[in-house]
């Protein structure tokens, strides 16, 4: 029968194999195509954002401690328990940077308007790096750190063994001596726009707590 040829049969099999190959080719070409007019089509909705200047390095910007903001890394600041930075004017903040620290554990707020109400808006524990860098959304012109434990701080005093444990290699001290907190730069960032052409974003879901919430105090670290 022509039906068993074994030629027939090879070309046959070779004609199915070629109409797969071009149809997988077919479909992959598509869905590269798909692909690309998605990425345009979310570029064009969602358009590429990038960090606004150093805003701690506005003229008119205070610290309680000057060297944080100097924005001279071979300058050391050190400030107990609590850095205060005000700006010249209100900004939309989102990304804080501490660079060059020992802060182990601290709490940020942002201020609402006057010098005793303040929101706290990130609390960071057992930090072990020497650059903390954190995202946050806040309207304002003041944030305050208060500060914790830090990467020097000291066990002191006599070592026992705790008499609740059974472990012999748990052990507890009497007291712990405080490092001094420093940094060497303190860095406040806003979002603006790839398009060097339009303004510095404030987006209308970032707006302030109302002025006249008062701070609720915070367990300690």
């Amino acid at each position: 029968m022509e039906s068993g040829n074994p030629a027939r049969l090879i070309l046959a099999k070779k004609t199915q194999m070629r109409i797969r190959f071009n149809l997988i080719f077919f479909i992959m070409v598509m869905a590269y195509g798909i692909s690309g007019c998605k990425s345009s089509l979310v570029s064009s909705l969602f358009p590429e954002q990038t960090w606004s200047q150093n805003y701690a390095l506005l003229e008119g910007t205070a610290c309680t401690s000057p060297e944080m903001i100097d924005g001279d890394l071979d300058t050391v600041g050190r400030r107990w328990k609590e850095i205060i930075l005000t700006l010249p004017e209100r900004k939309a903040i989102h990304r804080i940077v501490i660079r060059g620290t020992n802060f182990e554990d601290i709490i940020v707020y942002a201020g609402l308007g006057n010098a005793d109400s303040w929101r706290r808006i990130k609390k960071i524990k057992d930090n072990q790096s020497t650059t903390i860098d954190f995202r946050a959304t806040c309207v304002t012109d003041a944030i305050r750190f208060r500060i914790g434990g830090t990467l020097d701080d000291k066990r002191v005093g006599k070592d026992f063994r705790s008499a609740m444990s059974i472990d012999p290699n748990v052990r507890r001290y009497s007291g712990i001596k405080r490092g001094y907190p420093y940094a060497q730069e303190i860095e406040l960032y806003g979002l603006v726009d790839a398009d060097p052409r339009q303004p510095e974003r404030r987006i209308a879901s970032e707006l302030d707590t109302q002025p006249d919430e008062t701070e609720i105090p915070d367990p300690e670290f």
